[in-house]
C-alpha cells in the first residue's frame, strides 16, 4: 500500500526541509517512483522551460458538500502551444484520470481545467479518511503543436488537521460513524 511507503519519505521530507530544497523519490502508481522538490517540507510547484504548475488543488464546497479539483499551469513558452492535456491522480496503486482537455484553450497563458462536482465518500475519497498527513501526486502530460511531450509530476501536500478539518465542515465524520 502506498501510504505506508510514503511516510518514512514525509518524515525525513519534512526533517530535510528544515534548510533548502530537497529531491525525494516519492512511490507513485505503476511501481515507479516521481522526483518532487521540497523546500521547509513542503511540495514546490513543479516546472520546466516551457510551462509551470501553479495549482493543483481539491477545492470545497461546504454548502452543498461537494468538491471538485482544480488544476492550473501557466505556459512559459508561448512559441509551442498545448494541444492536449491530460491530468491523472497517480498517488493510489492505480493511476487515475481528472481531466482530459483535447481542446486546450490559455487564457493569458494559463490553462485551467476541473473536474466535475464531486460527492466526497470513502470510495472515490479514501485518502480523505486517512488521519496521517497526504501527499498527494498529480502527472500532467501536455502534448504540443510541434509534437512535444512534456510531462509534469506535481505533488499537493494536506496536512491531517487539514483533513479532519474537511471532514468536519463536509459532514464525512459523522457519516463515516453512522456506517460503522
Amino acid at each position: 500500500m502506498i501510504v505506508f511507503r510514503l511516510l518514512p519519505l514525509l518524515s525525513v521530507g519534512f526533517l530535510a526541509g528544515c534548510g533548502g530544497a530537497v529531491s525525494l523519490q516519492i512511490p507513485i502508481s505503476g511501481a515507479t517512483t516521481a522526483s518532487i522538490e521540497f523546500a521547509k517540507g513542503v511540495p514546490l510547484h513543479a516546472e520546466n522551460d516551457d510551462i509551470r504548475i501553479e495549482k493543483a488543488l481539491l477545492n470545497i464546497d461546504y454548502k452543498t458538500k461537494l468538491t471538485n479539483y482544480e488544476f492550473i499551469f501557466r505556459q512559459l513558452n508561448k512559441g509551442d502551444r498545448p494541444t492536449y492535456v491530460k491530468v491523472e491522480d497517480v498517488t493510489d496503486d492505480s493511476s487515475q484520470t481528472l481531466v482530459e482537455d483535447r481542446q486546450p484553450v490559455l487564457k493569458d497563458e494559463r490553462w485551467t481545467g476541473t473536474t466535475p462536482p464531486l460527492t466526497p465518500d470513502e470510495s472515490n475519497s479514501k485518502w480523505l479518511f486517512e488521519l496521517e498527513n497526504s501527499i498527494r501526486v498529480y502527472r500532467f502530460t501536455i502534448l504540443t503543436s510541434r509534437g512535444r511531450t512534456w510531462v509534469l509530476y506535481e505533488a499537493s501536500s494536506y496536512p491531517g488537521y487539514a483533513k479532519s478539518y474537511y471532514r468536519e465542515h463536509l459532514g464525512l465524520d459523522a457519516q463515516a460513524k453512522a456506517a460503522h
